[in-house]
């Protein structure tokens, strides 16, 4: 417990309810209050002061209750996990968002949060202004590969030269793969080999 008062101030006198806790008689005026010392409940707090003159002066109660530490553990787990719930609720919609939405990509178009690229396919992408942002960057769904990941924004030349990588490998004179041999090559790509 602090007092501040005026400069002619000469003592301070700390209560707990009608009990004297300490009389402080040079500044700073300040006592401590140990709360195990008193039994749990409601306790009124108040001091008075003297100055050179011999006036009291009262200063504001405070009305505190005190409580075992295992309630106030209880008390504050009772704020923080609802938040945290709050919290992990919009991460999960936002990320179940960003798993929907982060399915179509439109060349050259990147939105507000700007494009990035991704770090295991190295092609363009989207970042959307409501996916999760991690500090270092958003956490994104790439559209081509599918895989998760840490997007940070890139800049228009990196981006322009992933865009090229990705129509290169979409060109038209590649020749297309037959629906069936495409299948085959799937098959043995899956394959467990030792």
């Amino acid at each position: 417990m602090i007092v501040d008062g005026p400069a002619d101030l000469v003592q301070v006198t700390f209560y707990v309810d009608q009990a004297v806790l300490q009389a402080v008689q040079a500044p700073p005026f300040e006592a401590r209050l140990h709360t195990g010392d008193f039994l749990l409940g409601p306790h009124r707090l108040w001091a008075e002061g003297q100055d050179v003159a011999g006036a009291t002066m009262r200063s504001n109660t405070i009305d505190a209750d005190f409580v075992s530490p295992s309630a106030g553990w209880q008390a504050a787990a009772g704020m923080v996990v609802p938040l945290l719930a709050i919290v992990g609720a919009l991460l999960l919609g936002s990320a179940v968002f960003v798993g929907i939405a982060g399915r179509s990509y439109r060349p050259g178009r990147y939105g507000r949060a700007g494009g990035a690229i991704c770090g295991h396919c190295r092609l363009p992408m989207a970042r959307h202004v409501l996916a999760p942002n991690l500090g270092r960057g958003k956490l994104e769904r790439c559209p081509h590969c599918g895989r998760w990941s840490v997007a940070s924004r890139a800049t228009s030349a990196a981006l322009a030269e992933a865009e090229a990588r990705l129509t290169s490998e979409s060109a038209p004179g590649v020749p297309e793969v037959p629906g069936e041999e495409m299948l085959r090559r799937q098959l043995d790509d899956s394959r467990f080999v030792e």
